[in-house]
C-alpha cells in the first residue's frame, strides 16, 4: 500500500534539501525574520503523545527541529516562531500529507527524522530527509519501538552500499535474506527494498 504520492514527496525532499543547502552556503544560524510563505498547517505528537496543531516547517539547518507557531502568520515576515525539539512524530497538512517520524538514538543528536514511506503487512518503510542520508531507508516491524537500534538502515546508492547495509541489517534476524542479498537477488532501488521486504514477512520466523 503506498503511502504518500511519490512525486509530492519528491518535490517535498528536493525543497528541504535545497533550503538546507542554501541556508548553509550563507550563515550558521537561522535568521530572527522568516517568511510567513513557509509556515504550513502541521500536526505534532509529542513524545509524551500529545497532539499539538499549528503551523510551521523543518528546520533548515537543523532536521531534527520544527519552527512552529500556534497561528498562521498574517504578516510577510514573522519573528513569533519557535523551535520545538520534543516530538515523536508530524504530519505535513498541505496539498498532501505528509507523515514524518523522528528515529530516537542512545543521545539526542542522534534522532533521525524520516518520513513514511510505502508499508507492507509487517513493515513500514521510512526514507531519512537529511542530505547526509540522501540514500538511507529504514524498515521498522510493526509495533516496535521506533529507533535507530530497531530500525534497519539499507543504503541504495549503489549495489556494493545495498549488498553491505542489507547484509548488516538482516544479520541477526533473517539468514534469508543475507543469503539473497549475497546472491544479488535484490536491485538497489525502492521496489528492490519492497520485493526484500515482501521475502523478509514471507520468511524470517522472528516475524510469527
Amino acid at each position: 500500500m503506498l503511502v504518500i504520492n511519490r512525486n509530492t514527496l519528491l518535490v517535498f525532499l528536493f525543497l528541504v534539501t535545497a533550503v538546507s543547502s542554501y541556508s548553509q552556503l550563507g550563515t550558521a544560524y537561522l535568521e530572527d525574520e522568516q517568511s510567513s510563505d513557509q509556515f504550513k498547517p502541521i500536526e505534532i505528537v509529542s513524545t509524551t503523545k500529545e497532539l499539538v496543531k499549528g503551523y510551521g516547517f523543518i528546520h533548515p539547518l537543523n532536521h531534527r527541529e520544527i519552527i512552529f507557531m500556534e497561528s498562521k502568520p498574517v504578516e510577510e515576515k514573522t519573528k513569533d516562531w519557535r523551535i520545538v525539539k520534543d516530538f515523536s512524530e508530524f504530519k505535513m497538512l498541505d496539498k498532501d500529507t505528509v507523515h514524518f517520524v523522528a528515529f530516537t538514538g542512545k543521545r539526542p543528536i542522534h534522532k533521525t527524522l524520516v518520513v513514511k514511506y510505502n508499508e507492507s503487512d509487517c513493515c513500514i518503510l521510512y526514507k531519512a530527509i537529511s542530505p547526509m542520508l540522501y540514500d538511507a531507508y529504514f524498515i521498522a516491524k510493526k509495533g516496535e519501538p521506533r529507533t535507530l537500534d530497531n530500525g534497519k538502515m539499507v543504503a541504495i546508492r549503489n549495489m556494493g552500499s545495498f549488498n553491505r547495509t542489507a547484509k548488516k541489517a538482516f544479520s541477526n534476524d533473517c539468514p534469508v535474506i543475507v543469503k539473497n542479498v549475497k546472491e544479488n537477488t535484490y536491485t538497489n532501488t525502492e521496489a528492490g527494498l519492497m520485493d526484500l521486504i515482501k521475502d523478509y514477512q514471507e520468511q524470517c520466523p522472528t516475524l510469527n
